[in-house]
């Protein structure tokens, strides 16, 4: 089996965790399960002697494959009946996760939802396709960024990325440029394929959620021990928040998003996280 510890792809950054969900989800077999240190990293494995860097370079989205996405030209402004076309049309391919990981065509629903991780985001790209499509771009050769990536040491460019990763956020007036990692944000874009958003009903208004976030309080997620596929990690995420079950699926720790405080105009959305197991 060829295993790598991915230092850039820490558990308690939710773009890190998204992204090595991701990575199940472009490469088949491929597994995941974080370190027992004090801060859990990603390990990626894959049977038989595969770099899991190399494969996820073989196996990287092609710009076109981008583009002819059925969430090509939705945004977070368009009605249900949008939504509702879009998923007709796309649930006869294998892409049809990427409309339900952003929104719902739920049949009692009057106003689209969009999941928590679609989120407001200023400039271009008010499709998340759009927004995939500018990130992926940046990148110049897939097999040396992932590589770099997942050691912790690739390059940083300029762009909004998906819209949430609050380390892109300027910490000063002289660093004003949003910077994100361009292959992190392209795995935490397949990374969304475990968390659909889904119709939930209360007494007088039925309302959308997104996947294992009922109350659409902070988003929460957990790493755990044992080496998981993405059928696996499907299943694990659905127990995810009942403690109960925690040792004895092999569940380390747990954080919660904290979202960035808004003030004035500025539309700038991110979440950091806070430990929480």
């Amino acid at each position: 089996m060829a295993e790598r510890i991915c230092p850039g792809l820490p558990a308690e950054w939710l773009n890190g965790w998204l992204a090595a969900l991701g990575a199940t989800v472009a490469v088949p077999g491929m597994t995941l399960r974080w370190t027992d240190d004090a801060e859990p990293v990603a390990v990626l494995a894959l049977d038989g002697d595969v770099d899991p860097a190399e494969a996820l370079a073989d196996a990287w989205p092609t710009p076109e494959w981008i583009e002819g996405l059925p969430i090509a030209n939705l945004t977070r402004q368009d009605g249900v009946e949008q939504w509702r076309s879009a998923a007709r049309a796309s649930r006869s391919g294998g892409d049809a996760w990427t409309v339900t990981s952003i929104g719902t065509d739920a049949a009692d629903l009057e106003k689209l939802t969009p999941s928590r991780l679609f989120v407001a985001a200023p400039g271009p790209g008010r499709f998340l396709c759009h927004r995939v499509e500018l990130v992926a771009g940046k990148i110049e050769d897939a097999a040396r960024e992932v590589d770099m990536t997942l050691r912790g040491v690739a390059p940083r460019r300029r762009s909004n990325g998906l819209g949430f990763d609050f380390r892109r956020v300027a910490s000063s007036a002289d660093e004003a440029e949003k910077c994100v990692t361009p292959c992190v944000e392209v795995l935490a874009f397949l990374g969304m394929w475990f968390y659909p958003v889904c119709g939930h009903e209360r007494l007088r208004h039925p309302t959308a959620v997104t996947r294992a976030n009922p109350s659409n309080g902070p988003f929460s997620w957990i790493a755990w021990t044992a080496a998981l596929d993405r059928d696996a990690i499907d299943a694990i995420l659905d127990v995810a928040r009942d403690d109960r079950h925690a040792s004895r699926l092999g569940i380390s720790a747990a954080w919660e998003s904290v979202s960035l405080r808004v003030e004035g105009a500025d539309p700038t959305r991110a979440f950091a996280s806070r430990r929480i197991r």
